[in-house]
């Protein structure tokens, strides 16, 4: 494997000493397989950039994401970056040091999205920078940027005022969808961690207080959350779970259907036949013997 090239974009080629932000429309040449595959980019300065135009990869600290447009991503300056496409690619940028507004981003500390401007952040090291900072980004994000766009080329006297304060109001809106991006992984592992830990108890009684302790949520909680982000109840998880499981044991085992029940969460059989029936238009009987004219 080829060792890869590393471009460094210097401050001096994009900022006067007036100005200590750069907004502007940029468009993306679309480079050799070659340089596709090898360059690596490093920059002097921090920058926002949102797609408008054209698909690709960007190839992020050796980790691949998807370019479309509305994706948005505020890119350390030691993340390694090459954006791969076939298309030219357009985005809004803004470029900016981060000594012009450091000490207004002190309110900020307690928020997880701005611990990426401390002076220890390793971008190849943190496992949220992605989860954070790479975002798909919304309408009002594009308005925003182009409003930028139109403050930086107006250039009176007012602007580089009100541009770093559009700068700290685009850094706390991608901050907000970062939480949200946050706060949906939070859901989505919470859900994950609840169907395997019914994957592996359904033979028995699952102690959802014991889980629901384990998620930092009350029993009463446990049960409201699952059944609006999968919606089912757990119970309907559990009936099904145990109902598959059965099925495949009917299909595969000679063991007496009451007792196969019984290994499958089902302590009473008519329960587990009616269920069984409704599920799978067949009693267990009539089920195993189906299964075995298939094979």
């Amino acid at each position: 494997m080829k060792k890869s090239k590393l471009m460094i974009y210097r401050r001096d080629a994009y900022f006067t000493q007036a100005l200590p932000i750069l907004v502007r429309c940029a468009r993306h040449l679309v480079r050799s397989a070659e340089d596709q595959n090898e360059l690596r980019h490093c920059r002097e300065f921090w920058e926002v950039a949102y797609v408008i135009e054209g698909e690709g990869n960007l190839l992020l600290n050796e980790l691949k994401y998807p370019v479309r447009p509305g994706f948005v991503m505020l890119m350390h300056p030691d993340d390694m970056t090459n954006l791969q496409s076939s298309v030219q690619i357009v985005s809004l940028q803004v470029l900016f040091k981060l000594e012009w507004i450091v000490s207004d981003l002190k309110r900020f500390d307690a928020d997880p999205f701005f611990e990426v401007f401390r002076q220890r952040f390793d971008p190849e090291r943190s496992v949220n920078h992605a989860l954070l900072h790479v975002q798909t980004g919304t309408r009002e994000i594009q308005r925003h940027l182009t409003a930028m766009l139109s403050e930086f080329r107006r250039n009176d006297s007012q602007s580089l005022e009100l541009l770093r304060c559009m700068l700290l109001e685009l850094l706390l809106r991608l901050s907000r969808l970062a939480d949200r991006a946050w706060q949906k992984k939070r859901r989505d592992d919470a859900i994950r961690q609840i169907r395997q830990y019914l994957r592996e108890n359904f033979a028995g009684k699952p102690d959802c207080a014991k889980l629901a302790a384990e998620l930092g949520f009350s029993r009463n909680y446990l049960s409201d959350f699952y059944k609006r982000e999968s919606g089912e109840t757990i119970s309907d998880t559990l009936k099904m779970l145990r109902l598959t499981a059965a099925a495949r044991r009917l299909a595969n085992s000679n063991l007496p259907v009451n007792e196969i029940a019984a290994k499958c969460g089902f302590p009473d059989p008519a329960n587990f036949y009616r269920f069984f029936k409704r599920r799978f238009g067949v009693s267990p009987g009539e089920y195993r013997a189906l299964r075995s004219t298939e094979s």
